[in-house]
Order: structure tokens, then sequence, then C-alpha cells
């Protein structure tokens, strides 16, 4: 699938409105979601199920589970966030376009799938 047709997805799903459960995730979009991830450097900081300098994906994936944060931890991916995971707080990354944001965290949640 074509980076502007993720996007445009992507973005249709961030301004559905009131998401009560978490987005259909096709296989295409959880590749989208590890290929963002890999593609910003967030295995610097994030394994898949080990702690380092950030929480492991599952152990993100497992906290949120069941609840409809995909929009959530997209925007605390792009502005950053302090204190939800101890005392290192996530950088911003205000030059992450909103729709990689987005497909980033519904691939997170989504388990992180490789």
């Amino acid at each position: 699938m074509n980076k502007a047709i993720i996007k445009l997805l992507a973005t249709a799903t961030l301004f559905a409105g009131s998401m009560l459960a978490p987005p259909s995730t096709t296989a295409a979009d959880l590749k989208a979601g590890q290929k963002a991830f890999d593609a910003n450097s967030c295995s610097s900081c994030h394994e898949l199920s080990a702690s380092t300098i950030g929480p492991s994906l599952k152990d993100i994936a497992r906290r949120y589970k069941g609840q409809p944060v995909e929009r959530e931890l997209a925007q605390r991916i792009r502005a950053g966030s302090a204190g939800r995971w101890g005392g290192v707080p996530h950088p911003a990354y205000e030059g992450l376009d909103e729709a990689d944001a987005l497909i980033i965290a519904t691939w997170i949640l989504g388990g992180a799938p490789r």
C-alpha cells in the first residue's frame, strides 16, 4: 500500500470522532506501523519485550488493552510525555506526521507484531 493511502486512512481514523472500539487493523496497517516505528528510530529506546530506556512495546499494549487510546498515545508520541513510565521522559517528535504517529500507536497497541 503506498504511503499516501496509508496516511489518508490514518488521518481519516484520527478525525473520525469518538472511538468506542479500536479501529480494525489490517496486515498492511501493521506492516506500516512497524515500518514507521523503525524509520523513526523508536527502537533506540523501546524493545518488543524488554524495558530499556523506555517501556517495552508489550508492556504498553498490556497497560492499555481494550482501551480506545490510539489517538491519545499518538499525541503523546508527538508532543512528548513524562511521569507515566518512570523518570525518563519521552521526548517530543513534533516533526513526526500525525498520521504516522497514529499508525505507530495502533501497531504498538495491537501487540507490535513483527
